[in-house]
């Protein structure tokens, strides 16, 4: 009983770092979107571009924020798997103490998982560690960039490094371990997106796109004087915020036993 009220509080945990980390991310992505719509009308007036130089800023240090948050989080997750591990590994050699048949049978499971299978234990979402970092040492490229606007080099070379480690953040996170296929889920969960990891694969699958569609602009100067595509990117890393959210409270109304139907609680 005692392992299986640490396990309840180790979920309480892990829901209260979720919701502090997306409601950050959320933050951030509603930033970037105003700054978009604020490039597609280009404001004018000292207020105005004063306001701009603000959001600009504060946007990439609010994702800076996110970052430090998540590896925090990462960090705690993964001093709980040692000691996870520790005690597993107590619970196998008493078993193998037992009788040889179990001793044998432990071992033909190690040595019969596929290797990608043993390496992909150690990646994960967004929330590993070096998910987390990458994502963080983007959010400090692009803080760079805008600090370090008066000199168009370090400026443009920040702004570059920022956007191709945020792919790279994003690939992390899409080729990560799942405790089920890609997107596998009811029709029913589909249609009604009341399946948490249903909604973190969105999730990532838009974080991915947005980070590509910032590529593409950066390396490509895809349509630079369309706005379209900048507000585009920017939208679709504000739904990866959204979609990781729901997924917080469908899994804190699981938590107290409420069921989420259509969002409204029942």
């Amino acid at each position: 009983m005692s392992h299986v009220f640490q396990y309840i509080d180790h979920y309480e945990q892990d829901l209260f770092w979720s919701f502090l980390s997306d409601s950050f991310f959320i933050a951030g992505g509603i930033g970037y979107v105003i700054l978009s719509l604020l490039d597609a009308i280009s404001p004018s007036g000292t207020e105005a571009r004063r306001c701009y130089s603000s959001v600009e800023l504060l946007a990439p240090v609010v994702y800076l924020v996110n970052s430090v948050i998540d590896v925090e989080w990462a960090t705690r997750v993964r001093q709980r798997e040692k000691v996870k591990q520790a005690m597993t590994g107590s619970w196998k050699q008493w078993r193998a103490l037992q009788t040889e048949e179990a001793a044998a049978l432990e071992h033909s499971r190690d040595h019969g998982r596929p290797w990608y299978t043993r390496l992909r234990k150690h990646a994960a979402h967004r929330r590993t560690i070096m998910a987390a970092l990458t994502f963080g040492i983007a959010a400090v490229s692009a803080v760079l960039a805008v600090v370090c606007s008066s000199s168009d080099f370090l400026s443009k070379w920040s702004d570059l490094i920022s956007v191709h480690v945020y792919i790279l953040s994003a690939v992390i996170a899409v080729t990560g371990k799942r405790t089920r296929p890609w997107l596998m889920s009811s029709s029913a969960s589909m249609l009604k997106l009341n399946n948490p990891e249903l909604l973190e694969d969105l999730g990532d699958i838009f974080f991915l796109f947005g980070s590509l569609v910032d590529g593409m602009l950066c390396d490509l100067h895809f349509d630079d004087a369309n706005p379209f595509w900048p507000t585009l990117s920017s939208l679709l890393w504000l739904l990866d915020a959204c979609f990781y959210l729901r997924s917080d409270f469908i899994m804190a109304g699981r938590v107290q036993g409420i069921e989420f139907e259509g969002g409204a609680l029942v």
